[in-house]
């Protein structure tokens, strides 16, 4: 089958660039639009893989597709010189990480693994935790009253340049 040979490759190349974060972000993001327009999915359970085993590691929804992110240096606000801001083009995400043993937790991984609308993504165990660790602390920079909805956490992914 071709698109498993494609998510195959996809997911060979982001291990090979374990060595350049930013690189192995960019690759991550990409895979997740291509599986959205391939199949038209907006979520998706996030195995790590270590080893031959894999377990679920991140649930993730794809929200907004272009979400723009203005932020400025406070030195710069009190001058009033606008013309610093400069966008970050992000997606909005909705995550839950899987780590935790909570019953409600895993109940709602158990449903997405059973929900055929929802497509899985092996990823290395490290590209997991890089993964995890941009969407937390991109959680905290937002303000408290926006980053949690229906007990997911909302984050962004830094939207690749070409895309």
């Amino acid at each position: 089958d071709q698109t498993k040979q494609a998510v195959q490759l996809s997911t060979f190349q982001v291990s090979l660039n374990n060595s350049k974060p930013q690189c192995v972000l960019t690759n991550t993001v990409e895979t997740l639009l291509s599986y959205r327009r391939l199949f038209n999915c907006f979520r998706f359970v996030i195995d790590s893989s270590q080893g031959s085993s894999t377990k679920p590691f991140l649930l993730i929804w794809l929200l907004e597709m272009d979400t723009q992110i203005y932020r400025m240096d406070i030195s710069k606000l009190i001058s009033l010189n606008y013309h610093h801001l400069n966008p970050s083009h992000c997606i909005k995400v909705l995550y839950q990480d899987c780590l935790r043993s909570d019953p409600d937790k895993k109940s709602i991984t158990e449903a997405w693994e059973r929900d055929l609308t929802i497509h899985s993504l092996a990823l290395p165990n490290a590209i997991c935790l890089k993964l995890l660790n941009v969407l937390i602390e991109s959680t905290a920079s937002l303000p408290a009253s926006m980053r949690s909805v229906n007990g997911f956490y909302v984050g962004l992914l830094p939207l690749p340049q070409a895309l």
